[in-house]
């Protein structure tokens, strides 16, 4: 799953703004992002540090997504250079360069602010809270999915609704 440092942020707070994401890779999480932010009328840059021949499957998945590719060694510096929102896809090592720039500094007591357990949630988001309490119980109680130790098993929507 990528990341986004602020939580809160609503589809309209993209309108006019600057997003970049780091790493494109295969490009399914990458462009799912993109159409979202683009359709919500954000400009979107993503970087990555590979270049175009190694990623043609990424791009493909992009398809006519209006975004800006930042691609090769030297992708960071421009991608970084001013966004208002940074995406960091799940394939992008957390201690690299690329990362270390687009985090909040972890010193600062500005970023403990933002990162407190806030306790309201739980009424704000009771459904959620719920239903994340139901799986780590059914996760602790079911034989099948407690023996499966770290091999975790996959799961699929099986319907909607």
């Amino acid at each position: 799953m990528s990341l986004i440092f602020d939580p809160d942020i609503s589809p309209q707070d993209l309108r006019g703004r600057r997003v970049t994401i780091i790493g494109l890779g295969k490009g399914r999480a990458t462009a799912g992002i993109a159409r979202f932010a683009v359709a919500n009328g954000a400009q979107v840059t993503i970087a990555d540090p590979k270049g175009r021949a190694e990623l043609g499957e990424g791009i493909a998945r992009l398809g006519d997504t209006p975004v800006e590719l930042v691609l090769g060694p030297s992708s960071d510096d421009a991608a970084l250079a001013d966004p208002d929102f940074v995406f960091i896809n799940q394939g992008v090592r957390p201690r690299s360069a690329t990362v270390q720039r687009a985090l909040p500094p972890p010193t600062d007591v500005a970023t403990f602010e933002r990162c407190r357990l806030d306790l309201g949630e739980r009424e704000r988001h009771g459904e959620w809270y719920a239903l994340h309490r139901d799986l780590l119980a059914l996760r602790a109680a079911d034989p099948v999915i407690a023996r499966a130790g770290l091999r975790r098993p996959d799961g699929a929507v099986l319907g909607s609704g």
